[in-house]
């Protein structure tokens, strides 16, 4: 990622805030409380996290695997900060779950 100051390629708001989340505090030596507070920098921008914009990360943060560390408190942070996406969030969350029943249930039958 270059410099955005010398004209170099820059961030979508999504890919920002997904590039956040796939930071690992272990690896990259980024302390989670740091993250966190990035992530809610993020929120803070209302005008640039519009609920269009955060519903495009709940979709790609939903679609990793594994899932990131912050993604339930993103989920949270989302239905507080644009609360007419919150049948899109329960609709991403059942989606989730019936993901991991379904891995589960596949394990299950191959052990």
């Amino acid at each position: 990622m270059s410099d955005a100051v010398g004209g170099g390629d820059t961030l979508s708001p999504v890919e920002l805030l997904v590039a956040l989340h796939a930071l690992d505090p272990t690896r990259d030596s980024v302390p989670l409380k740091r993250v966190m507070e990035a992530v809610a920098l993020c929120f803070q921008q209302r005008a640039v996290y519009t609920p269009e914009v955060l519903g495009a990360v709940l979709n790609q943060l939903a679609e990793q695997s594994p899932l990131p560390l912050l993604l339930m408190r993103t989920v949270i942070q989302t239905a507080a900060a644009a609360p007419k996406l919150k049948p899109r969030i329960l609709e991403t969350l059942s989606k989730l779950v019936s993901k991991q029943v379904r891995e589960l249930v596949f394990m299950e039958s191959r052990g």
